[in-house]
């Protein structure tokens, strides 16, 4: 069993985020699929034997208190060499800043 952890952080300062603007207008805040995404992929240290077991958290968020707090955070595109962590808000709900804690366990 192998066993490798990280902490991925974005904000407002980063050119590709774009979860602290509302997408509210004309669309409906309850549906997660017209929400806005940011994404930062991971490398392993060194490759593992196979796509391992992946499990993501929130560590730290910083967010406007003028709305509910919508946000998802998982993971995409795994295999043995990395993976995609994805943080996703919608409707009106703006994220200035988040991390991510990840921890990767398999062979």
């Amino acid at each position: 069993m192998r066993i490798e952890s990280g902490i991925i952080s974005g904000s407002k300062k980063q050119r590709e985020w774009i979860l602290h603007t509302s997408s509210i207008f004309g669309l409906n805040p309850f549906n997660i699929n017209e929400g806005r995404t940011y994404k930062e992929h991971v490398n392993f240290t060194q490759p593992f034997k196979s796509t391992p077991n992946i499990v993501t958290s929130i560590t730290q968020i910083e967010i406007t208190n003028e709305t509910f707090t919508r946000i998802k955070v998982s993971h995409e595109l795994a295999d043995k060499n990395g993976f995609d962590i994805v943080i996703t808000t919608w409707g009106d709900t703006r994220v200035y800043s988040a991390s991510v804690s990840w921890i990767a366990y398999g062979d």
